[in-house]
């Protein structure tokens, strides 16, 4: 009789291959070419995952939800069923494909040693769940190149967000459009889960501005909680069903909602999809708002520790009543001061040393397209 120790390894062993792969469908037993099996992959395969959903637990039925598309919070749109079927077959051809190839598919450690119960595929730019930082080479893991975004998958974006901006424009922040270069694509099976976070890691630009954060759901039925602020011990949070099809944009006002993915309903994923159980979210960002310049600047070290420094510079500003060599007294910097002027709105990120000069980075909204010189003072002092 075997130890409860030599189960489990037994059981490790049989599904190491699964660790850091994953593939979507249930594979089909192999067959020479030519023989009769192989002429009908599609019924071997639906027969194959018939036989591995029987073995499985029983299916679970998740309570009735809401069929409504609208308004969950200011800023945050559900679009139920929003992808056809034909959509969502492609879009989980797609992440097969990419998911069994390099980059692909693994499942994330954290710098504690903890495992995500979750596995991850980072398309544009990677995710390292360890350094908490987007990268282009996955670091953490295999040093892989990041697979590129599929233009098709950006289209089917960028109809969502339409979508989302006819039932609540506030959903686009202060962005006046938003191209995703970032899909953060999850595979969560019965027992995955994300616990209650913000999406908060793209640029300071992005998070300011409010750019839209858009949510793709296909195959198992899950619960997504959210709420605007980080609940109480005891505190209820709203829920809502996400299904195979729904998308879900969050973005201005909900750009930090706190959110998370509390249930995953086994075995409900819908038969044409041909998938194993679980749910395959897609979540597309945008690093960088695109309408934003970045312009560089050097200060001279000496002024380093000045106060109020006075900076000529030239750049493009949004604001079209705003004179030639205007000077601003107020002026938002994200990581030291508390003002935001809409209407004359910049954005300095951070000051740093770099060599003998300090390199100042600033950010402009575009609008309407004005070239000026400015004279801009930093009324805020900064401790370099």
């Amino acid at each position: 009789m075997t130890s409860k120790a030599e189960r489990v390894e037994a059981k490790r062993q049989q599904h190491a291959a699964d660790e850091h792969e994953l593939d979507l469908f249930l594979n089909a037993p192999h067959h020479p070419a030519g023989s009769p099996a192989s002429c009908n992959s599609d019924a071997a395969l639906t027969a194959e995952n018939d036989a591995a959903a029987a073995s499985e637990s029983t299916d679970e039925v998740p309570p009735r939800g809401s069929t409504d598309t609208g308004a969950l919070l200011p800023g945050l749109v559900i679009l139920k069923g929003f992808l056809s079927p034909q959509q969502q077959k492609e879009l989980v051809n797609d992440s097969r494909r990419m998911g069994m190839g390099e980059g692909g598919f693994y499942k994330p450690t954290y710098a504690s040693g903890a495992k995500c119960r979750l596995h991850q595929m980072c398309l544009g730019r990677h995710w390292n769940v360890k350094s908490e930082k987007y990268e282009d080479r996955r670091s953490n893991h295999d040093n892989a190149p990041v697979p590129a975004l599929p233009e098709s998958w950006k289209v089917h974006a960028q109809r969502s967000l339409d979508a989302a901006r006819g039932i609540d424009p506030q959903v686009m922040g202060s962005c006046k459009q938003m191209t995703p270069d970032i899909c953060v694509v999850n595979f969560y099976k019965k027992a995955g889960r994300n616990g209650m976070h913000i999406d908060k890691d793209e640029s300071n630009e992005a998070m300011v501005m409010g750019s839209p954060v858009i949510s793709f759901s296909i195959g198992c039925a899950a619960e997504f909680a959210y709420i605007d602020h980080y609940p109480e011990p005891h505190e209820a949070v709203p829920i809502v069903r996400l299904e195979s099809g729904d998308a879900l944009v969050f973005g201005g006002p909900a750009r930090n909602v706190v959110h998370a993915l509390t249930r995953v309903y086994n075995n409900t994923q819908p038969a044409w999809l041909r998938m194993r159980s679980g749910r395959l979210n897609l979540t597309f960002r945008e690093y960088k708002p695109s309408e934003l310049l970045i312009a560089q600047y050097l200060m001279p070290s000496r002024l380093r520790r000045m106060w109020n420094v006075l900076l000529l510079f030239e750049f493009i500003i949004s604001y079209n009543t705003l004179a030639d060599n205007a000077c601003f007294s107020d002026v938002y910097c994200h990581e030291y001061g508390n003002h935001l002027d809409t209407g004359k709105l910049l954005l300095v990120e951070k000051i740093y040393p770099e060599g003998e000069v300090m390199v100042l980075l600033v950010r402009a909204m575009l609008l309407q397209q004005k070239k000026v010189m400015c004279v801009v003072e930093l009324a805020t002092p900064f401790n370099l």
